[in-house]
């Protein structure tokens, strides 16, 4: 009878524990990507709270919007006519960013979140309120929850309007501390919409003016 201890040892043997230590290391990396690529990895009912809520870093050299520093309203901001109420509209947006459309009327605005702009999966919910001021101008109210959000990275609203191209907009936001309306962003409209930054959630409204009131 031979000796089977003089015989050579299979190597497969010897690479197994290396094998399954590569095996498992590869699964927590699919398991890593897979968590951050769900809509919700940490569940639906997480809300972001004040302790978790960063300040906005502007870092993004795609941001090219002009920021003015915050004024006091010199427009009329006050809607005394509503002509469309629109409804209220959610969306489940976490670490990947997402878009929100928001019905005005006829047409559609939308709410772009970049990458890396929520460290959590929050419900985003927008409503839209289109209305006149005293002076016949045509205001576009946004409300958007949870109230007081603030991004990582700059979103970007869309706002989508009837009003002729060449046409000014702006972009103003309540101030409740003040109880006022400061300016955001001033622009013109192109191909019926114009894109506004947002740095967190609040209550917003679109003045929008005309080709002939800015002299274009």
């Amino acid at each position: 009878m031979q000796n089977n201890n003089n015989q050579p040892k299979n190597p497969s043997l010897k690479t197994a524990p290396l094998l399954r230590c590569s095996l498992v290391g590869l699964s927590l990396v699919l398991f890593s990507i897979l968590g951050c690529a769900k809509s919700n990895p940490l569940g639906p009912d997480l809300q972001l709270s004040e302790q978790t809520q960063q300040k906005v870093t502007i870092s993004d050299p795609g941001v090219t919007a002009s920021k003015p520093k915050p004024e006091s309203s010199d427009r009329d901001m006050e809607m005394t006519k509503v002509y469309y109420e629109g409804p209220l509209v959610s969306k489940l947006i976490g670490l990947v960013g997402g878009t929100l459309k928001i019905p005005v009327g006829q047409e559609t605005s939308k709410l772009y979140v970049p990458l890396g702009a929520l460290d959590l999966s929050i419900l985003i919910s927008a409503r839209a309120v289109c209305g006149t001021n005293r002076r016949g101008e045509n205001l576009t109210e946004y409300e958007f929850w949870p109230d007081g959000l603030i991004f990582n990275r700059y979103s970007y609203l869309e706002h989508r309007t009837k009003s002729e191209d060449g046409a000014p907009v702006e972009l103003w936001w309540y101030n409740p501390d003040k109880a006022n309306w400061e300016l955001v962003q001033k622009g013109i409209v192109s191909s019926g919409k114009f894109n506004f930054s947002i740095q967190h959630f609040s209550k917003y409204q679109v003045w929008e003016g005309s080709v002939s009131a800015s002299g274009q």
